[in-house]
């Protein structure tokens, strides 16, 4: 594929065919602008769903010069990938980053020294961190915080807020360590006050220069012990601020040296330790080691644009856990952030399409952001493929509170859904819910006592597709001669099948292919 000059616009990307679905060349082609608008796949453990359907628009993403990123929640995604790469000839465009790579990727730096709008914005670290919060919230209660706990999330929001702002000011690096250092050594009433009669008294004229020596030294002792209030007082003493500096060093020397510090001890308390609950991942293990020093250019993610590469993030969940889940989740936010300030007027830009590719999907929830990132994905020319065994999958890892609303959102934004064979009773109802009805005449005759018959003909809505047919889709392997069945579905889209008026079709991928 020959990709369009600078002057070119990005809809004519968008109509350029990416592929026909197998057995169906005179349906109409599947373009980039198609796949752009998502993809939800579904199918059971053995549906050949990895090794059918999501092979095929692997494979087809890579021929045609897609950049991108996989998350790989198994094991052997990662050797997967590295095959479809080698048998479509992106092998050089293959970046791998794991637990062996010598990359770092931390989020907070990359925020502040990546290019564009809103870099080193303090909402912008703080959403980071937030989405931190919720990734740690859903993997271990599975679920979004209840009304009870709110008012603990905004105090725990507005602690990290008037952090960052703090490091900001005092010209300290934004880094994880240091967002711990300042909020377990922000100073208590007592503490406070004793550093104000401190000042009192090293400014008082009637103190004799001896004692003021003892004051100042005891005031820099209480610095060198409070990395909280040695920054306080070093941004006090800058004299370059602009008006909205010292409005925003106002608010937070007022938060910390009175509001935080006459907290009682309980509420606190749980502040710093939720607080710390975000950061404390990031002080150990590979996430301390790859997440929170340096930003690696190889795997900085516009390079998926810029230069057509393929990052694979293989940090297992299978292996790593909650890390592996901080690891990728953090990468995937930032990814879709970065593919957000995509700037398609750039002089630089190739109007180069994207994916974002994920099996086991359900793993990688991250709430909000994923939906308004698959409603707004096609604009920025990416391509969201997501895979998983059921619809309840996403149910559960939407949390607690209108779990099935949100779930069913965020995939109402994937147009395109494939159906493998699937035991999940709710899965199956939802596609063939999905598929709808159809008008079909049916032919009765009513016999009455001389035994002759009354014809009638009457009009009744039918399943397209019954549920208990999704049941039974082939599922590749031996049996079936490597062919792996899968219903496809795809908004907007009306096909002439068998001289029938279709918006599905059942496609047979080559396990082989």
């Amino acid at each position: 594929m020959n990709f369009p000059a600078r002057q070119r616009a990005a809809h004519e990307v968008l109509n350029t065919k990416l592929f026909d679905w197998p057995g169906h060349p005179n349906t109409k082609e599947y373009t980039i602008g198609d796949i752009c608008r998502g993809v939800a796949v579904f199918g059971s453990t053995g549906s050949g769903k990895t090794s059918g359907s999501l092979k095929f628009i692997a494979k087809n993403l890579l021929a045609n010069q897609f950049g991108g990123v996989v998350f790989c929640i198994k094991k052997d995604e990662r050797k997967t990938w590295e095959d479809y790469l080698d048998e479509t000839g992106r092998s050089g465009d293959k970046v791998i980053f794991d637990v062996d790579s010598n990359f770092q990727f931390n989020p907070l730096l990359y925020e502040v020294i990546r290019e564009g709008d809103g870099a080193n914005d303090t909402a912008n670290l703080l959403e980071i961190m937030m989405k931190l919060y919720l990734m740690g919230q859903n993997f271990s209660a599975g679920g979004t915080s209840r009304a009870d706990e709110r008012f603990w999330e905004q105090a725990m929001r507005r602690a990290l807020n008037r952090t960052i702002d703090l490091l900001k000011l005092s010209s300290q690096n934004i880094t994880f360590m240091n967002i711990r250092k300042v909020i377990v050594s922000a100073p208590d009433k007592y503490d406070v006050d004793n550093y104000y009669t401190i000042l009192r008294d090293v400014n008082n004229q009637q103190i004799a220069s001896e004692e003021k020596e003892e004051l100042a030294a005891e005031l820099t002792d209480k610095k060198n012990k409070s990395f909280c209030l040695s920054c306080v007082i070093d941004a006090g003493l800058e004299e370059d601020f602009t008006e909205d500096e010292i409005e925003t060093y106002k608010l937070v020397r007022g938060y910390f040296l009175k509001e935080f510090a006459e907290l009682n001890e309980r509420t606190r308390s749980i502040v710093v330790e939720s607080a710390l609950g975000i950061i404390e991942p990031f002080l150990s293990g590979i996430l301390n080691k790859q997440f929170s020093k340096k930003v690696s250019d190889d795997i900085r993610p516009e390079k998926a644009f810029t230069e057509g590469k393929v990052i694979i993030v293989d940090f297992s969940v299978k292996e790593y856990g909650i890390s592996g889940i901080y690891a990728m989740g953090i990468y995937k936010y930032m990814y879709q952030q970065t593919i957000e300030q995509r700037e398609l007027n750039s002089p630089n830009e190739t109007f180069r399409p994207v994916f974002m590719f994920t099996d086991e999907a359900h793993y990688l929830q991250l709430g909000e952001s994923d939906t308004l990132f698959a409603s707004t994905a096609r604009s920025s020319l990416c391509a969201i493929i997501n895979g998983s065994q059921n619809l309840p999958n996403y149910i559960m890892a939407m949390g607690s509170e209108n779990a099935e609303a949100r779930a069913k959102s965020l995939l109402a934004n994937l147009t395109t859904h494939i159906f493998h064979a699937n035991a999940s009773y709710e899965t199956n109802m939802y596609a063939s819910k999905m598929i709808g009805k159809i008008r079909r005449n049916k032919e009765t005759i009513n016999l009455r006592e001389d035994r002759r018959g009354d014809f009638s003909i009457t009009e009744q809505l039918e399943d397209r597709f019954l549920p208990a047919d999704f049941t039974i889709l082939k599922t590749g392997d031996l049996e079936n001669k490597a062919k792996v069945e899968g219903v496809v579905f795809q908004t907007g889209r009306k096909r002439i099948v068998d001289g029938e008026d279709q918006n599905y079709l059942v496609i047979e991928f080559d396990q082989n292919f």
